[in-house]
């Protein structure tokens, strides 16, 4: 007989897949953060190489080409990340197809938060990468 706890209780297979998946959405403010770390990077590396450059005869070239090369390091980075950000998008929409309804449901709030969260990213991912050029 099934009680009528038993009628919203949700298969444990579900709720495990269910967490797997949200452990991938919440990734996404991970990346987040890391997208912002590594472009206050990038900043700070382009004004300590236009700084070294204004001193004319007097600058370092040794310092020089060390904070290009660490720029373009950075740069590298942040084309990573804008990558794993639109991997995280389509793996946001493959499970916005595959889930069966009852999954989704749990799963629901998090997908419309990493839904406006990666189109937020992708933005701000494309903007520093033009930037970047």
């Amino acid at each position: 007989m099934v009680g009528v706890g038993d009628i919203t209780a949700v298969p444990a297979y579900m709720t495990t897949r269910v967490q797997i998946k949200q452990s991938q959405i919440a990734r996404i403010g991970t990346l987040e953060k890391e997208l912002d770390d590594l472009n206050e990077r990038w900043d700070e590396f382009a004004m300590k190489i236009k700084a070294e450059e204004k001193k004319g005869k007097n600058y370092d070239q040794q310092v020089l080409e060390d904070y290009k090369k660490r720029a373009k390091l950075t740069a590298n980075k942040i084309k990573t990340k804008n990558e794993q950000i639109k991997e995280a998008k389509k793996y946001r929409d493959v499970i916005d197809k595959e889930l069966p309804p009852a999954e989704k449901a749990i799963a629901g709030l998090s997908l419309k938060d990493a839904t406006a969260t990666i189109d937020k990213l992708i933005s701000k991912s494309n903007r520093i990468l033009a930037k970047l050029k």
